[in-house]
């Protein structure tokens, strides 16, 4: 049995890349329009501490890739 979700996607898969994307932004927008809602903007303040721990000091990580080559 399939659903009329499914049958909508398999439509949508036969469409190009360009117009599945036209067809996201203007479902989107008309889901917009309905609820009243805008789309939130970020600040980019709210990033602050996002990669706390992910840098690396790139001197030692050379250094010991370097080292391994030996």
């Amino acid at each position: 049995m399939t659903t009329l979700y499914q049958e909508a996607y398999d439509k949508v898969m036969e469409l190009s890349p360009a117009d599945r994307v036209r067809l996201i932004r203007q479902v989107h927008s008309d889901l917009i329009s309905k609820d009243g809602s805008k789309p939130r903007t970020r600040s980019i303040r709210e990033f602050s501490g996002f990669a706390d721990g992910f840098w690396i000091d790139i001197d030692a990580y050379l250094a010991e890739e370097r080292d391994s080559w030996h």
